[in-house]
């Protein structure tokens, strides 16, 4: 949470940057996965997180760029919106194909 919104503070205050908020939004996302992989022992929510970092990376060089917000808001945030989308979709479908005992 501080990360979270001390980063968006810094981006939308200091560096007056308000289209690299939704990039910053996912590289938290992202790095929030990895603990959560390691409590879990599962390495999708590494795969996952790696995934969703690396687009709020991606749309943070873009923002830096001055690119358009639109590039830095689909980078950002609507690929990893379908990431999450397709991740949850896939791992749902894990969890049923594994047997009672292995649950």
């Amino acid at each position: 949470m501080v990360a979270l919104f001390g980063g968006l503070a810094v981006i939308n205050g200091v560096l007056g940057a308000p289209h690299a908020g939704v990039a910053w939004v996912s590289l938290v996302v992202g790095v929030h996965f990895f603990p959560m992989g390691r409590l879990f022992r599962l390495r999708f929510f590494h795969v996952l997180g790696a995934v969703i970092g690396a687009c709020g990376v991606l749309g943070l060089v873009f923002a830096g760029l001055d690119t358009s917000g639109e590039a830095t808001a689909v980078v950002a945030g609507v690929v990893p919106g379908f990431v999450l989308l397709a991740f949850g979709a896939w791992g749902s479908t894990r969890w049923w194909a594994t047997a009672p005992a292995e649950r």
